[in-house]
């Protein structure tokens, strides 16, 4: 899957994939609603960008999604 540049992960997830697990909130970071694991870190979907989509992922329900 390829991804536009300025596409959020948040939006890429809920969207493009449809993993409505992960919720959007604020969209600056500060809530922590879309909250995601990349490669074990702990990371904002929201100021993420779509480009890590080729990375492991582990949404708030714990499915890896790739």
């Amino acid at each position: 899957m390829e991804a536009i540049p300025a596409t959020r992960l948040s939006d890429l997830l809920r969207k493009e994939i449809q993993l409505t697990g992960t919720k959007v909130s604020c969209r600056i970071g500060r809530c922590g609603a879309c909250a995601i694991l990349i490669d074990g870190k702990l990371a904002n979907a929201c100021m993420t960008s779509g480009l890590l989509v080729s990375r492991r992922l582990r949404d708030i329900s714990s499915q890896a999604i790739f």
